[in-house]
Protein backbone atom coordinates (compact mmCIF):
# COMPACT_ATOMS: atom_id res chain seq x y z
CA UNK A 1 0.00 0.00 0.00
CA UNK A 2 1.44 3.65 -1.04
CA UNK A 3 2.88 5.54 1.84
CA UNK A 4 1.14 8.90 3.12
CA UNK A 5 2.58 11.96 3.44
CA UNK A 6 2.78 15.33 3.70
CA UNK A 7 5.57 16.92 1.36
CA UNK A 8 7.50 20.16 1.63
CA UNK A 9 5.45 21.23 -1.00
CA UNK A 10 1.96 21.27 0.78
CA UNK A 11 0.87 24.63 1.81
CA UNK A 12 1.50 24.94 5.52
CA UNK A 13 -2.32 25.66 6.12
CA UNK A 14 -3.03 22.13 4.24
CA UNK A 15 -1.06 20.50 6.17
CA UNK A 16 -3.21 21.00 9.53
CA UNK A 17 -6.08 19.96 6.95
CA UNK A 18 -4.76 16.71 5.96
CA UNK A 19 -3.78 15.56 9.46
CA UNK A 20 -7.53 17.14 10.94
CA UNK A 21 -9.34 15.30 8.67
CA UNK A 22 -7.64 11.74 10.22
CA UNK A 23 -7.95 12.65 13.14
CA UNK A 24 -12.01 13.54 12.83
CA UNK A 25 -12.33 10.23 10.68
CA UNK A 26 -10.73 8.33 13.38
CA UNK A 27 -13.30 9.92 16.10
CA UNK A 28 -16.16 9.63 13.83
CA UNK A 29 -15.56 5.89 13.99
CA UNK A 30 -15.05 5.91 17.31
CA UNK A 31 -18.22 7.14 17.70
CA UNK A 32 -19.98 4.72 15.99
CA UNK A 33 -18.85 2.18 17.75
CA UNK A 34 -15.80 0.96 16.71
CA UNK A 35 -13.20 1.62 19.69
CA UNK A 36 -10.21 0.31 18.11
CA UNK A 37 -10.27 2.34 15.30
CA UNK A 38 -11.31 5.52 17.66
CA UNK A 39 -8.39 5.17 19.84
CA UNK A 40 -6.01 5.69 16.52
CA UNK A 41 -6.61 9.89 16.67
CA UNK A 42 -4.83 10.45 19.54
CA UNK A 43 -0.92 10.31 18.74
CA UNK A 44 -2.34 12.78 15.39
CA UNK A 45 -4.12 14.90 17.81
CA UNK A 46 -0.95 15.56 19.61
CA UNK A 47 0.71 16.66 16.43
CA UNK A 48 -2.04 18.93 15.84
CA UNK A 49 -1.51 20.45 18.87
CA UNK A 50 1.60 20.85 17.96
CA UNK A 51 1.06 22.96 14.50
CA UNK A 52 -1.57 24.95 16.22
CA UNK A 53 1.14 26.35 18.86
CA UNK A 54 3.33 27.16 16.26
CA UNK A 55 0.72 28.68 13.89
CA UNK A 56 0.25 30.93 16.84
CA UNK A 57 4.25 31.71 16.98
CA UNK A 58 4.18 32.15 13.15
CA UNK A 59 2.27 35.03 12.72
CA UNK A 60 4.36 36.81 15.86
CA UNK A 61 7.40 35.93 14.03
CA UNK A 62 6.18 37.66 10.50
CA UNK A 63 5.39 40.54 12.01
CA UNK A 64 8.99 40.88 13.78
CA UNK A 65 10.35 40.27 10.83
CA UNK A 66 8.66 42.75 8.50
CA UNK A 67 8.92 45.25 11.62
CA UNK A 68 12.60 44.95 11.31
CA UNK A 69 13.25 45.17 7.59
CA UNK A 70 11.00 48.20 7.38
CA UNK A 71 12.78 49.68 9.79
CA UNK A 72 16.34 48.85 8.30
CA UNK A 73 15.02 50.45 5.58
CA UNK A 74 13.94 53.54 7.02
CA UNK A 75 17.11 54.26 9.28
CA UNK A 76 18.48 53.37 5.63
CA UNK A 77 16.72 56.43 4.24
CA UNK A 78 17.69 58.29 7.31
CA UNK A 79 21.02 57.77 7.12
CA UNK A 80 21.30 58.83 3.37
CA UNK A 81 19.73 62.18 4.10
CA UNK A 82 22.57 62.83 7.19
CA UNK A 83 24.88 61.94 4.33
CA UNK A 84 23.15 64.58 1.56
CA UNK A 85 22.84 67.04 4.27
CA UNK A 86 26.39 66.90 5.45
CA UNK A 87 27.27 66.44 1.77
CA UNK A 88 25.84 70.02 0.83
CA UNK A 89 27.07 71.95 3.51
CA UNK A 90 30.67 70.66 3.47
CA UNK A 91 30.79 71.68 -0.40
CA UNK A 92 29.20 74.93 0.70
CA UNK A 93 32.56 75.33 3.58
CA UNK A 94 35.10 74.47 0.61
CA UNK A 95 33.09 76.57 -2.18
CA UNK A 96 31.85 73.99 -3.80
CA UNK A 97 35.85 72.57 -4.58
CA UNK A 98 35.77 69.14 -4.26
CA UNK A 99 39.41 69.14 -4.18
CA UNK A 100 39.59 70.37 -0.64
CA UNK A 101 41.42 68.30 2.15
CA UNK A 102 37.84 68.60 4.38
CA UNK A 103 35.52 67.82 1.38
CA UNK A 104 37.69 64.65 0.12
CA UNK A 105 38.21 63.30 3.42
CA UNK A 106 34.29 63.28 4.02
CA UNK A 107 33.54 62.55 1.00
CA UNK A 108 36.40 60.31 -1.11
CA UNK A 109 33.76 59.23 -3.62
CA UNK A 110 30.90 60.65 -4.75
CA UNK A 111 27.95 61.14 -2.95
CA UNK A 112 25.54 58.64 -5.26
CA UNK A 113 28.02 55.49 -4.54
CA UNK A 114 27.31 56.54 -0.90
CA UNK A 115 23.38 56.63 -1.28
CA UNK A 116 23.35 53.36 -3.38
CA UNK A 117 24.72 51.15 -0.52
CA UNK A 118 22.65 49.48 1.90
CA UNK A 119 22.55 49.86 5.92
CA UNK A 120 25.41 47.91 6.18
CA UNK A 121 27.75 48.99 4.09
CA UNK A 122 26.68 53.07 4.96
CA UNK A 123 27.59 52.57 8.76
CA UNK A 124 31.70 52.06 8.29
CA UNK A 125 31.28 55.33 5.92
CA UNK A 126 28.90 57.17 8.59
CA UNK A 127 31.87 55.96 11.33
CA UNK A 128 34.27 57.19 9.24
CA UNK A 129 32.68 60.48 9.01
CA UNK A 130 32.21 60.96 12.18
CA UNK A 131 35.88 60.62 12.82
CA UNK A 132 36.73 63.75 10.57
CA UNK A 133 33.75 65.73 12.19
CA UNK A 134 35.65 65.58 15.52
CA UNK A 135 39.20 66.58 14.28
CA UNK A 136 40.36 69.98 15.08
CA UNK A 137 40.65 70.90 11.72
CA UNK A 138 36.88 70.99 10.80
CA UNK A 139 35.31 74.39 11.16
CA UNK A 140 33.34 73.95 14.31
CA UNK A 141 29.74 75.44 12.73
CA UNK A 142 30.22 72.25 10.39
CA UNK A 143 30.67 69.81 13.21
CA UNK A 144 28.13 71.26 15.39
CA UNK A 145 25.38 71.28 12.59
CA UNK A 146 26.60 67.61 11.26
CA UNK A 147 28.37 65.68 14.16
CA UNK A 148 24.96 64.78 16.14
CA UNK A 149 22.70 63.93 13.21
CA UNK A 150 25.50 61.23 12.17
CA UNK A 151 26.34 60.01 15.74
CA UNK A 152 22.76 59.11 15.71
CA UNK A 153 22.34 57.88 12.00
CA UNK A 154 24.67 55.56 13.51
CA UNK A 155 23.45 54.34 16.73
CA UNK A 156 20.01 53.98 15.33
CA UNK A 157 21.48 52.14 12.45
CA UNK A 158 23.53 49.54 14.35
CA UNK A 159 20.28 48.93 16.47
CA UNK A 160 18.07 48.52 12.95
CA UNK A 161 20.55 46.05 11.43
CA UNK A 162 20.95 43.96 14.87
CA UNK A 163 16.96 43.92 15.26
CA UNK A 164 16.66 42.33 11.19
CA UNK A 165 19.48 39.56 12.82
CA UNK A 166 17.84 38.56 15.49
CA UNK A 167 14.11 38.53 13.85
CA UNK A 168 16.08 36.51 10.94
CA UNK A 169 17.26 34.10 13.65
CA UNK A 170 14.16 33.71 14.92
CA UNK A 171 12.48 33.45 11.85
CA UNK A 172 15.03 30.39 10.81
CA UNK A 173 14.43 28.73 14.05
CA UNK A 174 10.40 28.31 13.53
CA UNK A 175 11.45 27.00 10.03
CA UNK A 176 13.42 24.54 11.94
CA UNK A 177 10.06 23.68 14.11
CA UNK A 178 8.09 23.40 10.70
CA UNK A 179 10.28 20.71 9.22
CA UNK A 180 10.33 19.03 12.53
CA UNK A 181 6.85 19.48 12.73
CA UNK A 182 6.00 17.61 9.63
CA UNK A 183 8.88 15.02 10.12
CA UNK A 184 6.62 14.04 13.06
CA UNK A 185 3.16 14.20 11.13
CA UNK A 186 4.33 12.27 8.61
CA UNK A 187 5.76 9.41 11.60
CA UNK A 188 2.10 9.88 12.97
CA UNK A 189 0.45 9.25 9.71
CA UNK A 190 2.54 6.10 9.18
CA UNK A 191 1.90 4.49 12.50
CA UNK A 192 -1.52 5.38 12.18
CA UNK A 193 -1.57 3.92 8.46
CA UNK A 194 0.00 0.53 9.63
CA UNK A 195 -2.45 0.46 12.05
CA UNK A 196 -5.19 0.53 9.93
CA UNK A 197 -3.76 -1.80 7.49
CA UNK A 198 -3.31 -4.27 10.27
CA UNK A 199 -6.93 -3.95 11.28
CA UNK A 200 -7.86 -4.51 7.87
CA UNK A 201 -6.37 -7.52 7.12
CA UNK A 202 -7.61 -8.81 10.50
CA UNK A 203 -11.20 -7.64 9.33
CA UNK A 204 -10.67 -9.13 5.56
CA UNK A 205 -11.32 -5.17 4.69
CA UNK A 206 -9.78 -4.47 1.36
CA UNK A 207 -7.40 -1.31 1.05
CA UNK A 208 -9.76 0.80 0.36
CA UNK A 209 -10.87 0.99 3.62
CA UNK A 210 -7.99 1.40 4.78
CA UNK A 211 -7.92 5.04 2.30
CA UNK A 212 -11.20 6.50 3.71
CA UNK A 213 -9.25 7.39 6.88
CA UNK A 214 -6.99 9.90 4.16
CA UNK A 215 -8.45 12.82 2.60
CA UNK A 216 -7.75 12.44 -1.29
CA UNK A 217 -5.09 15.89 -1.54
CA UNK A 218 -2.49 13.80 0.75
CA UNK A 219 0.68 12.62 -1.46
CA UNK A 220 0.96 8.96 -1.34
CA UNK A 221 4.58 7.78 -2.15
CA UNK A 222 5.81 3.81 -2.69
Amino acid sequence: MARREITDKVPWDEAYRQVAYTVDALALAGQDGDEEVGALGTGLEVVLTGWEEIEQQRHGRLRELGRALALVKRRELQADAAVTALHNDALAHVKLNRKAPLFSQLFPDAQSVFERRPLEGLLPELRRMETVLTESETPAPLRGAHLHRIRRAITRGEEALREREEALGRESELTHRIINWRDEANAALRDTQEKLAAIAFDRRFGKEWVETYFPNSLSATA
